[in-house]
């Protein structure tokens, strides 16, 4: 999830501000993945957690994607009052990385496919386009 979240970060940058990198400081997210890569990518480029401007927020729309109840692979950006919004496109995490996060945590073989799955889509998504991941609002 590194990787996706950092690609998102990349096309929400694109958008609010698309000259210069934004200045961490005045950068607040707003993200419905409670999960600690997610949080790990967002507070590395923005250190909004550590800030206090890192909400978690179960209740931004899920895309159709993503099946997980209570995880909504999108996010909300604000930066001196303008906001974007970004959800995960379709098909980014394939079908079987949700089967096998599932079954992961009480199967070992389980648990290797999926560290593999998880590589195999961070190397796709780091070479992907960010509006190819992610749409954006």
């Amino acid at each position: 999830m590194l990787a996706v979240t950092f690609q998102g970060l990349r096309g929400a940058f694109d958008i609010l501000s698309p000259a210069v990198p934004p200045p961490r400081a005045e950068i607040a997210v707003v993200s419905g993945h409670p999960g600690p890569g997610v949080r790990d990518a967002f507070e590395f480029v923005t250190r909004a957690s550590t800030r206090g401007a890192y909400i978690i927020d179960r209740s931004l729309p899920r895309p159709a994607s993503t099946p997980r109840a209570g995880i909504s692979y999108s996010f909300r950006l604000s930066l001196r009052g303008r906001t974007v919004e970004a959800a995960l496109r379709p098909g980014v995490l394939p079908e079987r990385f949700f089967e096998l996060f599932g079954l992961a945590a009480d199967d070992a073989v389980a648990a290797v496919e999926l560290s593999d799955l998880k590589r195999a889509i961070a190397a796709r998504v780091l070479q992907s386009t960010t509006a190819s991941l992610f749409e954006f609002a």
